[in-house]
């Protein structure tokens, strides 16, 4: 499990990568991470239970908006 984009909230392995843009295409998932990231850290009080979770939405949104 070779980990590839890590931050102070999750962690993402190259499978996951895999999995996050094969199952969101036309996504950058790379830079919808460091976004996310991001947010995270400038909206401390909006931490999250679950990261995976998390993720999904933020994907599935951003690839919604692609679609529109």
């Amino acid at each position: 499990m070779n980990i590839i984009f890590t931050s102070a909230f999750f962690s993402i392995t190259e499978e996951q990568l895999e999995d996050y843009e094969s199952a969101y295409p036309g996504v950058n998932v790379p830079q919808e991470l460091r976004k996310m990231d991001l947010w995270l850290r400038i909206n401390p009080k909006r931490r999250k239970r679950s990261y995976s979770r998390f993720i999904t939405n933020w994907l599935s949104s951003t690839h919604r908006q692609l679609l529109a």
